[in-house]
């Protein structure tokens, strides 16, 4: 009898927490738009650096194309945003 209420309570425990992570990611409310802005914006200057390095270096062209596609996704989602790109760091 033990044993079965210790099965009961893993899936009981895994049940809330699923249920809790599919809550939590459903509500926007949770997202905040401000750290998701400043993640974009690390992110940019991280990807700028890498191409940067890439072109020193002489990485293989379509390691630099992939570089750049992202770039340019990650820049298309700052303007959606709102957020300028005047600077180029």
């Amino acid at each position: 009898m033990p044993e079965a209420l210790a099965i009961v309570f893993v899936f009981v425990v895994a049940g809330s927490a699923y249920i809790g992570a599919r809550l939590n990611a459903a509500n926007p409310q949770l997202h905040n738009a401000h750290t998701e802005r400043e993640r974009l914006r690390t992110y940019r200057i991280w990807l700028l650096a890498r191409l940067e390095l890439a072109d020193r270096e002489k990485w293989e062209p379509d390691m630099r194309a992939r570089l750049a596609e992202e770039l340019k996704l990650t820049e298309s989602q700052l303007v959606k945003r709102g957020i300028p790109l005047t600077d180029r760091s």
